[in-house]
């Protein structure tokens, strides 16, 4: 069992600046045909940055502050005639082994698609993560849209503990 020790001040007390980020998509992203193909998810706009948790760089996150962070995603695809295949997860540290929150979903013609995880680990100072995707629909599909839109790349990034 994980027992997640609160953050406290030298005063004793701990309500603390929340650290969060949050950033989306601005612009559609098109993904590669094949399942064994791992396509990093990138985004355009940053939503919100308090406190610097991460910093961001060609669609991979790096920790700056250590702890115990939420990972959230969700990847939005277009639209498309097929019936195929549409998978996201978090990658982390890079390692295409070491997926987490991984959603497969099955697509019905002419609807949109989205994959949602969500993931807790503790962080050390420079470690990494990403948000990956691969379908297997026969061509490219586009991913994302307007930051502004259900349609868009989202990913969240919480910081719930110290060490």
């Amino acid at each position: 069992m994980l027992l997640l020790k609160p953050l406290v001040r030298a005063d004793g007390t701990y309500p603390i600046p929340r650290l969060y980020r949050e950033d989306s998509s601005n612009t559609t992203q098109s993904i590669s045909n094949g399942l064994g193909l791992f396509n990093l998810v990138t985004y355009g706009t940053n939503k919100k940055n308090q406190g610097g948790p991460f910093t961001l760089s060609s669609g991979l996150f790096t920790c700056q502050i250590p702890g115990y962070y939420r990972i959230s995603y969700q990847t939005c695809w277009a639209s498309n005639a097929d019936t195929k295949c549409r998978v996201g997860w978090i990658q982390y540290n890079a390692d295409t082994s070491r997926r987490f929150a991984a959603h497969s979903a099955a697509t019905v013609s002419g609807d949109l698609v989205y994959n949602m995880g969500s993931w807790i680990i503790l962080f050390a100072f420079g470690d990494t993560f990403s948000i990956m995707a691969t379908q297997d629909s026969g061509g490219n599909v586009n991913i994302g849209g307007s930051e502004n839109t259900a349609n868009a790349n989202r990913v969240q990034i919480e910081f719930i503990s110290n060490p």
